[in-house]
């Protein structure tokens, strides 16, 4: 029940265009940690 509240939460903020703008920023550093993540990986 509580997840629930957090996700619908989510999906409210990331409905309007500043939190389009905020997700897709979020993914953007998510992405770039993932690849400098493997890159330490390969490298290491």
């Amino acid at each position: 029940m509580f997840m629930r509240c957090i996700v619908m939460f989510i999906n409210k903020v990331t409905s309007t265009t500043y939190g389009n703008k905020l997700s897709a920023q979020k993914w953007h550093l998510l992405m770039t940690l993932i690849k400098g993540l493997r890159f330490l990986k390969t490298t290491c």
